[in-house]
């Protein structure tokens, strides 16, 4: 890696560092089983639903599910609706650290750096690529996921990686695909994998139209993935068998699909665009607005929508972030939505406004140094 490219990411992470400074009382607090234990004895999550008085947040499930996988080896009793990799991570974090944000942070760093990497790829412009990061750091929803043990950092990071590996490697490489497929599996081994599917989808569509599609890398890539994810659930696996994988699975398919008909239709559009955030729980006030907002929002959004006239400039490489934008667009806007649901496309979105901005400027003003860019 150039000289510049070190140094430039070297100053991210300290830019980074500065701007959590903040929230370093959730980096360093302490650990307490117990508490978390009651909380969750007397949460929406109760054994026993009458002592329920309470609710659990999710960042607090996730490391008390994290920690009973860990010591206890037991991962069908807690949270069965998410795959259990990043609980794990979260679980190692509390019994060496006791502290699992400390695993967050360096979720956030590997984000940060893979979305600089995958801008300069894709822009072929280190100085433009260091926006990216740039604009993230300023971003209250990835400070947020930096700061809080949710699964999203990390599965993003991931769907990040795979693209930008992707990106950089050369055609029909059987090796590339055996690390797409470890790649992949990471991404659906660390949330419900429907983000997974939607990647993989993504490259099935690109490979199609855009390069020549080999049908044996592609399965060399989802039996890698597959068996991987796979692995996560060993201690199930060693203890019921693959019936007890099955159960699980069906179990938490059956959880995300009794969400379907409980709430709005298109939440992320109006979210992106007015801060209006349609909500299934609370009548009283229907809808929220997000903290998480930012005035660039809507910028963000406009550029999904312009995102197809880059296919015009006949570049390929971004050809598939495109795919990958819209398939995940859609998804988010006709299911259950939580804000945080945004971060995957928050990085990709920089950049699709970038390459918008600059080919703009290329029509405009082609023989202005501008155009350059």
């Amino acid at each position: 890696m150039p000289k510049l490219k070190i140094l430039f990411i070297g100053l991210l992470i300290v830019f980074f560092l500065v701007k959590i400074y903040p929230f370093r009382q959730k980096l360093f607090g302490t650990f307490n089983y117990k508490d978390l234990e009651n909380s969750y004895n007397h949460s929406q999550f109760a054994p026993n639903p009458s002592d329920a008085v309470s609710v659990i947040d999710d960042d607090q499930l996730y490391q008390y599910a994290g920690y009973i996988y860990v010591t206890q080896g037991v991962i069908d009793s807690v949270n069965v609706e998410h795959p259990p990799l990043v609980k794990y991570l979260y679980g190692l974090g509390l019994i060496l650290f006791g502290n699992a944000v400390l695993i967050q942070l360096i979720f956030a760093i590997g984000f940060l750096i893979v979305s600089y990497l995958l801008a300069d790829k894709i822009l072929k412009n280190t100085y433009l690529a260091l926006l990216i990061p740039f604009f993230l750091i300023n971003e209250s929803l990835f400070i947020n996921q930096a700061t809080t043990t949710l699964l999203d950092l990390f599965q993003t990071m991931c769907v990040l990686l795979f693209m930008f590996v992707y990106l950089i490697s050369p055609d029909n490489n059987p090796r590339l695909y055996v690390l797409l497929g470890i790649i992949l599996s990471l991404i659906a081994a660390s949330k419900f994998p429907a983000l997974a599917v939607i990647v993989l989808l993504s490259l099935f569509i690109f490979e199609l139209a855009w390069k020549k599609f080999n049908l044996k890398n592609f399965a060399i890539l989802a039996v890698v993935a597959l068996l991987l994810y796979l692995t996560t659930y060993s201690p199930l696996l060693i203890t019921q068998g693959f019936s007890g994988f099955i159960r699980v699975q069906l179990q938490a398919a059956h959880i995300h699909a009794s969400h379907v008909p409980n709430y709005p239709f298109l939440a992320p559009i109006r979210v992106f665009f007015l801060n209006q955030w349609p909500v299934w729980f609370d009548s009283q006030n229907p809808i929220h607005q997000t903290a998480f907002w930012s005035f660039l929002w809507p910028i963000l959004g406009l550029t999904i929508f312009a995102s197809p006239m880059l296919f015009l400039t006949k570049k390929i490489e971004q050809s598939f972030i495109i795919i990958f934008t819209w398939l995940y667009f859609i998804f988010i806007n006709s299911r259950l939505f939580f804000p945080h649901y945004l971060l995957p496309l928050l990085p990709i979105t920089y950049i699709l406004f970038i390459l918008e901005i600059r080919s703009l400027i290329k029509k405009i003003s082609p023989n202005r140094l501008l155009s350059k860019l």
